[in-house]
Parts: C-alpha cells; sequence; structure tokens
C-alpha cells in the first residue's frame, strides 16, 4: 500500500517537471532552427535576458506593470532601441 502512494507522490512531482523540460526543449529546438519569427517566439535567452534586465533595472517594480507588457512586445526592431 505504501510502496504505491510513493510511487504515485513521485509520478505527480516528476509529471510538471518533465513536461516544462520537453517544453523548454521545444522551444530552445524552435529558435535554434528558426521555424518561428523571433518577433512570434523569442529564444529562451533572450526572453531570461530581458527578464533580468528589467527586473535588476526596478526590483520594486511589480510584473504587471513592467515586465510582463514589455515583454510581450518581444525585441525592438530598430537599431536605436525602442
Amino acid at each position: 500500500m505504501e510502496a504505491a502512494w510513493l510511487t504515485e507522490r513521485a509520478a505527480a512531482l516528476l509529471f510538471p517537471l518533465v513536461v516544462s523540460a520537453v517544453l523548454l526543449a521545444l522551444w530552445l529546438l524552435s529558435a535554434t532552427r528558426g521555424w518561428m519569427s523571433v518577433q512570434v517566439l523569442p529564444p529562451p535567452a533572450l526572453v531570461a535576458q530581458t527578464l533580468s534586465d528589467r527586473l535588476l533595472r526596478s526590483p520594486s517594480a511589480s510584473a504587471d506593470r513592467s515586465v510582463v507588457p514589455n515583454m510581450a512586445r518581444g525585441p525592438c526592431p530598430r537599431a536605436d532601441g525602442c
């Protein structure tokens, strides 16, 4: 009885991790292969860099005011910045 509970518990913990890892791998593969435009699906490294830049610049700003709306716009297409 206890072994079944332990197996169910392990499966419940591992399933979200495996799904997340597969989705991240597909995202990375899609970005490196150029299957989607950078404006539609930016590479994970760009998203992580943008998020860290925004949080380091204004750590007290709430996510709904500064990080999420700016990330939704995607990278700036102009050379002089946005």
